[in-house]
């Protein structure tokens, strides 16, 4: 699966973050196929890591400035100011477009095998 931290995990579940953002490009082969989104760091909720549910990227692309990333805050919601994920000029950030999404009512164990899994390929009882 693919595995975010929270709060973004809940956040692209919601609809209300339809950019990943990350320091490399997604795979084209992962483009159009449902992943895992496993959710990591949820010690405030006082769960564990957890599978919360599937996510499909359209597309993805290199911010080509701090500024373009900038508008695009209202679709990423990563702060300028982030401590970690905000756009550094000495990094690339690379855009994963949010395409379709399915939360699960429950949280579920994420798969022992490491690295990004397709939904499909795991029995997931959702």
């Amino acid at each position: 699966g693919l595995n975010i931290q929270s709060p973004w995990g809940e956040l692209i579940l919601s609809g209300k973050k339809s950019i990943e953002t990350r320091g490399y490009p997604i795979a084209k082969h992962y483009i159009g196929q449902e992943i895992a989104l496993i959710e990591t760091g949820r010690p405030e909720k006082g769960l564990p890591t957890a599978v919360i549910g599937t996510v499909r990227f359209r597309r993805c692309w290199k911010y080509p400035s701090k500024d373009r990333w900038l508008e695009d805050f209202p679709k990423h919601l990563v702060d300028a100011k982030h401590s970690r994920f905000s756009f550094l000029a000495t990094k690339v950030k690379w855009a994963w477009e949010v395409e379709v999404i399915c939360r699960f009512d429950e949280p579920v164990a994420p798969p022992k095998r490491r690295g990004i899994v397709y939904a499909k390929s795991v029995r997931i009882d959702r």
